[in-house]
């Protein structure tokens, strides 16, 4: 077994025994990467005389649980901490993204795109997506001219539209299988209503089977049953013709080909399916490859924040229309700039400018950070030498992932005894 006095740098995390029930903790040598030890528990007192039996550590690397900081400054006053880098940054991103929902619109209207672009942007929406846009942008106080020009819609037609309601439009798109469900749910209500009526009339339940032709078991279910639970149950979802050629479909829709175009390509590959199915499957892919490409004068909020923290390219947001926002919202650009000075003060190690930091994040006087730089006060020590050392809880992280697959693979059915005992054999080994 490990000898418990030469183990001197170590990283701790938490892991789940019983997901929101029970929770066990996990000690790492942060040079050797191997697993030394892990106990059945996270708790205070736990974790305290846990550690007592190390007592030569000299580093510990942790995540920001107020736990684990009072645990081991309990146990080895003298000891280093280390706060996580990763966990570090994460903090502050949901924090940034919590004030960026605040401090921006749902709707976000950029500057006027091309004919060209709106173009391309709606041949790609139905009718019912044209319709709800147009309804989401009239609440956004967007005037109907400049709506009916977004979705390419006639002003008559449009207005004609955007005053219906969610169920008047659920009704106008309702498919015939749709229609077909509801005419059957309310053909089985009337019939509860009936046998409801004749029952609380005094009439037994032998009596109203005989009468309506039904079964006695089905006229008790429905004098106790709960009108407003009423359904009607749908088939199980089959298999389609079109799913053996379903990687060719959506590559076809990425290349922009028409619907009978790709049917045309399938039937020449011994696809046995007709064109209306071949368009209903195109319509429904497009759908889910969001192909609907919306180069609009209107962003989504949504989109916009998570184009900002992927940075990764979207067709359908220029760079041009990112950079616009930011500058509308100088708050936005300076809280960005704010977490991406924080990031390279923690990988470059510059702990000396953390204090500048905290003074600018205050200065702005965001709600939302207060509490990220409140922390950072209270754990100070440790998120400095988080720069200063190049340790971190990468480790733990993966030895946790570990533990937890050797626990999968004995199918849950050890104890946590046995559980730790095969986990550090293999580490041994």
């Amino acid at each position: 077994m490990i000898d418990k006095n030469k183990v001197t740098k170590v990283c701790i995390d938490d892991f789940a025994i019983k997901k929101r029930q029970r929770y066990g903790t996990i000690m790492v040598d942060i040079e050797t990467h191997k697993i030394i030890d892990l106990i059945p528990s996270r708790d205070l007192e736990d974790v305290i005389a846990w550690l007592k039996t190390f007592p030569n550590l000299k580093i510990v690397s942790r995540d920001g649980s107020i736990t684990f900081r009072n645990a081991i400054s309990q146990s080895h006053p003298a000891v280093v901490q280390i706060s996580d880098r990763f966990h570090l940054i994460k903090n502050l991103m949901d924090y940034v993204k919590q004030a960026f929902q605040r401090l921006l619109p749902n709707i976000i209207k950029v500057s006027h795109l091309s004919e060209n672009q709106v173009h391309i942007a709606y041949q790609f929406l139905t009718l019912q997506e044209k319709i709800e846009l147009a309804q989401k942008l009239k609440k956004s106080n967007v005037s109907i001219s400049m709506i009916a020009k977004q979705v390419g819609m006639n002003i008559c037609t449009l207005q004609k539209y955007i005053t219906l309601s969610k169920r008047e439009l659920s009704l106008l798109f309702m498919t015939e299988s749709d229609k077909d469900r509801v005419k059957r749910r309310n053909s089985k209500k009337d019939i509860i209503k009936k046998v409801k009526k004749l029952h609380s009339e005094g009439m037994s339940l032998r009596k109203i089977a005989t009468y309506l032709h039904l079964d006695r078991r089905t006229v008790k279910k429905y004098v106790e049953i709960n009108l407003q639970a009423v359904v009607i149950q749908t088939r199980s979802s089959r298999t389609k013709k079109s799913d053996p050629y379903l990687e060719q479909i959506m590559t076809s829709i990425r290349k922009g080909l028409s619907s009978k175009k790709i049917h045309d390509d399938l039937i020449a590959q011994g696809y046995t399916g007709s064109p209306s199915t071949t368009r209903h499957r195109v319509r429904e892919l497009k759908k889910e490859l969001n192909q609907k490409k919306k180069f609009s004068s209107y962003i989504s909020r949504h989109k916009i924040i998570r184009l900002i923290f992927k940075q990764k390219p979207d067709p359908t947001v220029a760079t041009e229309h990112i950079e616009e926002i930011l500058y509308n919202y100088p708050l936005v650009r300076k809280l960005l700039t704010l977490l991406y000075q924080f990031q390279k003060i923690l990988t470059e190690r510059q702990p000396k400018r953390f204090a500048e930091w905290i003074h600018q994040v205050e200065q702005l006087s965001v709600p939302e950070l207060k509490s990220f730089t409140n922390g950072i006060k209270r754990d100070w020590e440790a998120v400095f030498h988080a720069c200063a050392y190049p340790y971190s809880n990468g480790v733990a992280e993966a030895s946790v992932n570990k533990t937890k697959l050797i626990k999968r693979i004995m199918f849950g059915r050890n104890s946590f005894d046995t559980l730790r005992k095969k986990v550090l054999l293999r580490e041994l080994n």
